[in-house]
Order: C-alpha cells, then sequence, then structure tokens
C-alpha cells in the first residue's frame, strides 16, 4: 500500500482530501502543523510515499517550507525518497509552479 502523509491546517478540506486519497487506495495520515509533518519525516520507523502539501495561502514561505520538507525526508536516508505533490486553490503563476518542479515535487491547481 502507498503511504500518504497529507499536510493540511483546514480540516473541512483535509477531511475530503483524505477521503478521496482513501477511495485511490492510498493510507493517508493528516497534519495540519509543519513542525509535526517534519518530525514524521525524520522518524525512521515511517515509511511515507507521498508527501501531498496544501497551499492555502500566499503569506507564507512556501517554497522554505517544501524545502525543510525535503530536507527532513533526505536526513533519514532510509529507502526510497518520497514524492512531493502540492495542491492549491490560488494560482501563484508559472515562475511559481517551475520553482515548485525545480524543486522535483508537482504543483496542482484543485
Amino acid at each position: 500500500m502507498i503511504r500518504a502523509l497529507l499536510i493540511d491546517d483546514d480540516r473541512n478540506h483535509a477531511e475530503g482530501l483524505e477521503r478521496a486519497l482513501n477511495q485511490r487506495g492510498l493510507i493517508t495520515s493528516c497534519t495540519a502543523s509543519i513542525l509535526e509533518a517534519v518530525r514524521r519525516l525524520q522518524c525512521r520507523e515511517a515509511s511515507i510515499d507521498l508527501v501531498v502539501v496544501v497551499i492555502a495561502d500566499r503569506w507564507h514561505p512556501w517554497l522554505e517550507i517544501l524545502h525543510q520538507l525535503q530536507q527532513a525526508a533526505w536526513q533519514v536516508g532510509i529507502g526510497e525518497f518520497p514524492l512531493f505533490l502540492c495542491v492549491s486553490r490560488l494560482n501563484f503563476g508559472t515562475q511559481f509552479q517551475l520553482q515548485i518542479e525545480r524543486m522535483g515535487a508537482r504543483l496542482v491547481i484543485e
């Protein structure tokens, strides 16, 4: 089974997205906290295949947050590195999307 970590601070949105991921056969755990997500990614026992980051506003430094999450996953150094998917209702423009993709992640606009 594919294990996903969903990071979303909007509980209602997270519940809907978690249901959609579960319907596609993923085992999903959720957190609203970036710090908690970093802790989970650094846990050697955790096996996370996909990290879904919900980008919900324009004032957080999302590129820095994505980098922090990736660094946490790389530090463990066991198994394969998880894939990163950023999901947003906001369109930040082509430049932002290219920056996300240059970091090895994907951006999907809802």
